[in-house]
């Protein structure tokens, strides 16, 4: 199996870090957009509240709320809330790499470290990681915890069979551990 693996070059920049708000600018050939962290704000629900505010996505809307909902540590923030805020609907899998370092900027307690990563099978049965996914007709979006090695969501779109399925897995989960890599060393 042939597979095209070299991620889209990325850059993340923080523009925004006071303690209450955060906001990263996340940049590719493709994609620019903002991502922004407001909280923790008091309020007089007892447990942790996390808003999100992003237009378009409903499927990325409702993952990344499951996503932070499972991943803080929500006892920590007890009657306190937080707001996520993209300014566009960016694509999927890079809402996430965006969203997991506004968090490590914002010092907001999580569970564990997460990334984002696309793949798709072109015609020929190549494996093909991070590249345009707006292109794509079939392909797999997902997010996976680093140290326990789970996956937390996914997004499928297409049919695939149970072969292919494993190789779009296998390659997303290669291509988050390099994504990772990469955001940590930001």
């Amino acid at each position: 199996m042939e597979i095209d693996h070299e991620l889209t070059p990325f850059n993340i920049k923080k523009l925004v870090n006071n303690g209450h708000t955060t906001r990263v600018l996340f940049e590719s050939e493709q994609d620019t957009f903002i991502c922004e962290i407001i909280g923790p704000s008091y309020q007089q629900s007892p447990e942790c509240q996390i808003n999100i505010k992003l237009d378009g996505n409903e499927i990325l809307k409702r993952d990344i709320y499951n996503l932070l909902k499972h991943l803080i540590f929500t006892e920590t923030y007890q009657k306190q809330s937080f707001t996520v805020i993209f300014d566009i609907c960016p694509p999927y899998s890079k809402a996430f790499n965006a969203l997991y370092y506004a968090v490590l900027l914002h010092g907001i307690r999580i569970k564990d470290s997460f990334t984002s990563c696309s793949a798709f099978l072109d015609q020929n049965k190549r494996l093909i990681v991070d590249r345009k996914e707006k292109q794509w007709s079939a392909k797999l979006n997902l997010v996976y915890s680093i140290n326990l090695q789970q996956i937390l969501c996914s997004d499928v779109i297409g049919q695939f069979n149970n072969d292919d399925l494993g190789l779009l897995i296998s390659g997303c989960i290669s291509g988050c551990n390099q994504i990772y890599n990469f955001i940590k060393d930001l």
